[in-house]
């Protein structure tokens, strides 16, 4: 049976991670993280992050500003 995790990046549903022998590959929900698409990723933050890079650039390209940034709490990030 193989694992699936769905990767999201805010409201979007960015794709959809399969693990496999050598890592975590990544299958494309839509076109803006198709560049993504059968790529594989060391882990499933990498495949996060790689998400979440590709959302930043859509933003950017449509002139909203970037994503915010999560406050630190107790000296620690989110």
């Amino acid at each position: 049976m193989s694992q699936a995790y769905i990767i999201e990046c805010g409201d979007d549903d960015a794709g959809i991670v399969t693990r496999e022998t050598r890592g975590f590959l990544f299958h494309a929900a839509n076109r803006t993280y198709r560049r993504l698409e059968g790529r594989t990723f060391e882990t499933l933050r990498k495949a996060q992050l790689a998400a979440e890079a590709l959302q930043r650039e859509k933003l950017a390209s449509q002139g909203a500003q970037e994503l915010p940034v999560l406050p630190a709490r107790n000296g620690r990030a989110f």
